[in-house]
Formats: C-alpha cells, sequence, structure tokens
C-alpha cells in the first residue's frame, strides 16, 4: 500500500509529463492560428425593419437612425422623412442651448467640483433661436417636444398625431 503522499506525487508527475508532451507536440516556431472577434451584424429581419449602413464586409452594420424613440417613429413609418429632419434639429438645438447653459446630468452630493462663475454671455445666437423656437411652438407643444423626444428606444409615444402636429410647426426642414 502507498501513503497518500506518494500518490499525489505520481498524479503529479504524470500531469508534467502529458503538459510536456503536449508541449512537444506543437511546433514552436509556427505563429498562432488567427483570433479574430466576429462582426456582429443585425439579423435579416431587424435589417428589414431599420435603415442601416453597412460599409463594407470587415465593418459592422450601423444603425443610421440614432436609436431613440423618433428614430423607431421614423422606420415604422409613423412620421415622415422631413418630420424626422425637424426633430433631429430640435433635439440638436436643445442639446447645444443646454451644453452653453453648463448644465450637466447627474451629479453626487458628494461632488466637491465648483460649477465656477461664467461671466460672458455664452453663445448668443444659441439662446436667440432657443427662443424663437419656444415662442413660435407655444409653452404647450415645445414642452411636449421637449419631452416626447428625449424618450429612448422603446419608450411609447403619448400622440402620435400631435407630435406630427408640433414637428409641422417648426417648419424649418
Amino acid at each position: 500500500m502507498t501513503s497518500r503522499a506518494e500518490r499525489r506525487r505520481r498524479r503529479h508527475a504524470r500531469a508534467v509529463e502529458r503538459f510536456h508532451a503536449l508541449a512537444q507536440a506543437i511546433p514552436a516556431n509556427e505563429p498562432d492560428p488567427p483570433t479574430s472577434e466576429p462582426i456582429l451584424r443585425p439579423t435579416d429581419e431587424r435589417m428589414r425593419q431599420g435603415v442601416w449602413h453597412i460599409a463594407g464586409k470587415a465593418a459592422p452594420a450601423v444603425d443610421r437612425t440614432g436609436g431613440d424613440m423618433l428614430g423607431e417613429l421614423f422606420i415604422a413609418g409613423q412620421i415622415e422623412k422631413h418630420h424626422y429632419d425637424a426633430g433631429r434639429n430640435f433635439q440638436q438645438l436643445v442639446a447645444a442651448f443646454m451644453a452653453d447653459l453648463g448644465i450637466g446630468g447627474y451629479r453626487s452630493c458628494l461632488d466637491i467640483s465648483g460649477g465656477g462663475y461664467d461671466a460672458s454671455d455664452g453663445n448668443v445666437s444659441v439662446a436667440q433661436e432657443y427662443e424663437r423656437t419656444k415662442r413660435r411652438l407655444g409653452a404647450v407643444r415645445f414642452l411636449y417636444l421637449r419631452t416626447e423626444l428625449a424618450k429612448p428606444v422603446g419608450a411609447k409615444c403619448n400622440s402620435v398625431e400631435m407630435l406630427r402636429k408640433a414637428l409641422d410647426s417648426l417648419g424649418n426642414y
């Protein structure tokens, strides 16, 4: 009878022998086989439903709608191209205005970095265009557009008809 320690040593020696045998079987000078990541492509059904841009076989497909509720409504055919363009222009205007104000997203209560004081007027043309758009739309439509166009993918639009009318009243398509 052999002891437990002896059996452990033999098992370890057999494992080392197997490792050396495998290492000798692999040629030393050959490069490793190429390991490339698979290119993620949408399924055929998703390709039929979306608006995609594919640069080539090696490039992944890119969703050109922006991935929000406005893009989904455009793909579904519930709004037209001029509505989509007007909505994108409105989103850019609101984003530029918010960036000019310096309003960021979430800020922790532990964040002690000061916002600072900016004595400049900022980008006056953006503020004027923002106020002009607000007056042209009216308070209700303006806030409706801000609320609806900020919704993420999968969110439900409250009223597509009211969204169409508000986008039509923008008139910059």
